[in-house]
């Protein structure tokens, strides 16, 4: 095996968004996936999720990246891309379970639906994701100008 907590990790990933589609099949008058609003079409959402898993694979398989920061991206992505599908199967179990939630959700507009969802992306996904890579940037250019003393990590001097 490869290594193992990026398997753990791409592993999640996949087995969460095998969960949003089963659960997404329960909500559907709900959903708010731009994709689905666009096409109203439950399969083509399935095929872009099923798309981005094997891509996901792919990458993880081949084991290839161009820099540290491509591999940190990756890492990152499937990171902040397992919190947001995590907590969308709360929110899909929750209206699941509450069918009053999954009415008012079916009664809201698609371009409120999609607002919504955009935003819950943004700061769930793109945004700590951005500010992440931010950092690693910044960590990357100036760790060369650093000292870093081997030992123990509570020696501050």
């Amino acid at each position: 095996m490869k290594q193992n907590t990026l398997f753990y990790l791409v592993g999640l990933f996949v087995i969460l968004n095998i969960m949003d589609i089963i659960t997404t099949l329960y909500i559907l008058p709900g959903e708010s996936n731009p994709i689905y609003q666009l096409t109203k079409s439950i399969w083509i959402m399935m095929l872009f999720k099923v798309g981005v898993m094997l891509a996901v694979c792919w990458i993880f398989y081949r084991n290839k990246y161009t820099a540290h920061r491509t591999y940190f991206l990756f890492i990152a992505l499937l990171l902040y891309g397992s919190v947001a599908l995590l907590i969308a199967q709360i929110i899909n179990i929750y209206a699941i379970m509450h069918p009053l939630v999954l009415a008012a959700a079916a009664a809201t507009s698609v371009a409120s639906k999609t607002e919504s969802y955009y935003w819950f992306m943004s700061i769930i996904y793109f945004m700590p994701l951005i500010f992440s890579y931010v950092c690693f940037i910044i960590y990357e250019t100036s760790v060369k100008d650093v000292q870093i003393k081997k030992g123990k990590w509570w020696h501050w001097a």
